[in-house]
């Protein structure tokens, strides 16, 4: 750990997240097994896959997402990274 850093600043914390702006675009988001927001099971439980963030709509409350699975997401919670991928074209 650097100096002066505690032991407590460098674990995972959950906060939640809510879509302002073009904040969430490019951005990746797991896709997790988790049901519970508010328990230590988001942490624990496995990833089911990502997803990338294409467009956002905050007066529909939408958001696309480039998905490597067809079809709408599971019933799931997504968890925001600070990985963006931006395509080369």
């Amino acid at each position: 750990m650097p100096l002066g850093m505690k032991g407590e600043e460098t674990r995972t914390k959950l906060v939640a997240v809510t879509p302002t702006g073009n904040g969430l675009l490019h951005r990746i988001l797991a896709v997790s097994f988790a049901t519970d927001e508010q328990s230590e099971e988001v942490i624990k439980t496995n990833i089911a896959g990502y997803v990338c963030v294409t467009d956002v709509d905050i007066d529909k409350g939408r958001m696309t997402v480039l998905s490597p699975q067809p079809g709408p997401l599971p019933k799931t919670l997504l968890l925001l990274s600070d990985i963006t991928f931006m395509d080369a074209q």
